[in-house]
């Protein structure tokens, strides 16, 4: 696993998001957390940096599933976008049926964070599809590319921990679930970790001027005075 901070973005700053908050997550992201804990006490140099340290938790409230955001610095959005991109997405949301319970994976460590994959369904492709035409709307036609994308199709996900530092990780997520690792964990904490979470309702939606790559590291945040948020029927 590498430094997410390598992929930061130019210039650096935060940038608009249209955003699934999924706090309800923190349960699963503890249990796994608590697996790379034993994992890298027995894996990692004992004079490296802690688990803490190379793999910081995404604070609760910044989980999310990213449905859109264009690569404009939010420095460059005036007070006025923000409503327009409010009032928009608002006018294009209120006539969605209601949206079924999304199905969350377990999470896996990727190339630079570890990451719960989401299945994908007509309903939350509608919600990604309605957050992108919004940002066309208030940030032009080429503010945001219709997937696929150069990067291929989108893959909504949930990022629960951001590596700070690059670490083999190779044996991470096979060993903690099948070199006895599991030991002295709770039959309820490893049901929790190895079922998907099956009823994740989405009751709303949120802009927030995220910032993906912070000074200080620790994965996105954002400033809770300044999020907007529209109801889902």
């Amino acid at each position: 696993m590498e430094d997410y901070r390598k992929r930061a973005w130019k210039p650096a700053g935060s940038r608009p998001h249209i955003v699934i908050a999924t706090p309800q997550l923190a349960e699963t992201q503890s249990a796994y957390l608590a697996l790379a804990d034993q994992w890298w006490a027995r894996e990692q140099p004992a004079a490296g940096p802690t688990r803490e340290q190379a793999l910081p938790a995404v604070e609760a409230e910044y989980l999310h599933i990213a449905l859109a955001r264009p690569n404009i610095p939010s420095s460059d959005v005036s007070p006025a976008q923000w409503d327009s991109l409010e009032a928009d997405l608002t006018a294009r949301l209120s006539g969605l049926e209601p949206s079924r319970p999304l199905t969350i994976n377990r999470p896996r460590s990727g190339p630079h964070s570890v990451e719960a994959f989401v299945d994908r369904s007509p309903g939350l492709d509608a919600l990604a599809a309605h957050a992108r035409a919004s940002l066309r709307g208030v940030f032009g036609d080429k503010a945001v590319r219709e997937p696929p994308m150069a990067r291929g199709p989108w893959r909504p996900h949930v990022r629960i921990a951001y590596a700070t530092t690059d670490f083999d990780d190779l044996r991470l997520d096979g060993e903690s679930l099948d070199g006895g690792v599991l030991t002295g964990l709770l039959t309820t904490d490893l049901d929790a970790f190895l079922n998907p979470l099956q009823a994740l309702h989405v009751q709303e939606i949120a802009i927030v001027d995220n910032d993906a790559f912070p000074h200080n590291g620790g994965g996105p945040c954002w400033d809770a005075d300044t999020v907007r948020t529209i109801p889902l029927r």
